[in-house]
């Protein structure tokens, strides 16, 4: 049976590289987006439950013309159970980040927005919602305290709302309803398998990195707080890292990497860190631990 390939984008993981060798390299009538300005959904802050989030994919879906030539669907609005429309095996993935990290990303990305004239003026609502304190550009500080809350941003403000509302995380903690989970940390050599597996030849440079930092001066006072916000996010992200490492030892990676003429250049980092006798994974808060030992 044939895959339906389902990539669930958690904001500010490296999604929009993914996607844009996705669109790139995969035919219009063969893959779906799955955004808000897809779905025509409130964005300013969008709060929905899974079931409302996935009656309104399902009803998008059906209007689709030859649904059955899909075979890629990806977007931030992607959730889990929609693959009952296809008579294919589904096959979930996404990426997970350090959360301190995606947490400065985002604040980097809203100011990016913000400080382009053409940007800003088609984004004021979101800006409004999401970055705009008494309608100024706040610092991080101000910002974490003040606007980086659900009020805010919705089901869009941890990891772990944003799975919540799209069916990936049951009430035991759990996400194993993906089949792939890759680490934005280590996105060269995770992406590699994930290219492999979409028939993806056509590589690109990443997109969208934040080419300026706006963040300077964080307190203790806002550190405290951004780790109290983020605690379980940080045990997800954990979670997900151990999880990503049982991939690498599975049978489809060894044939990836002994195959010969594909990607040499991208083969190489990969096949280095496989090897590696210390694989090493570095947690948040500076926290290291060798997987394997000594």
């Amino acid at each position: 049976m044939r895959n339906i390939f389902l990539f669930f984008h958690i904001p500010k993981t490296a999604g929009t590289t993914l996607i844009r060798h996705i669109e790139k390299s995969v035919h219009p009538e063969q893959r779906i987006s799955l955004y808000w300005r897809d779905l025509k959904l409130k964005d300013d802050p969008p709060i929905y439950t899974h079931e409302q989030i996935k009656k309104k994919v399902i009803c998008y879906l059906k209007k689709v013309k030859k649904l059955k030539n899909i075979y890629v669907i990806y977007g931030h609005r992607l959730p889990y159970g929609i693959h009952d429309l296809f008579e294919k095996e589904p096959f979930y993935f996404t990426f997970f980040r350090n959360p301190i990290s995606r947490i400065y990303s985002i604040y980097n990305h809203k100011r990016r927005i913000f400080e382009n004239e053409k940007d800003r003026i088609k984004q004021i609502s979101n800006l409004r919602s999401t970055l705009l304190y008494k309608g100024c550009v706040p610092d991080f500080n101000t910002w974490i305290k003040y606007k980086y809350n659900k009020k805010c941003f919705g089901v869009d403000y941890s990891v772990k709302s944003t799975l919540e509302a799209h069916g990936f995380l049951d009430k035991s903690g759990c996400f194993d309803r993906f089949n792939y989970i890759g680490i934005t940390e280590k996105y060269d050599n995770d992406s590699l398998y994930l290219y492999d597996k979409l028939r993806i030849n056509k590589f690109f440079i990443n997109q969208n990195v934040s080419k300026v930092n706006y963040i300077s001066g964080v307190n203790e006072e806002t550190m405290k707080l951004l780790c109290s916000k983020i605690a379980y996010d940080q045990k997800l992200y954990e979670m997900a890292v151990l999880s990503n490492l049982k991939y690498q030892l599975n049978e489809d990676y060894r044939k990836l990497l002994f195959r010969k003429g594909f990607q040499k250049k991208l083969l190489l980092p990969f096949t280095q860190t496989f090897f590696s006798k210390k694989e090493t994974v570095g947690y948040i808060f500076g926290k290291i631990e060798n997987i394997f030992g000594k």
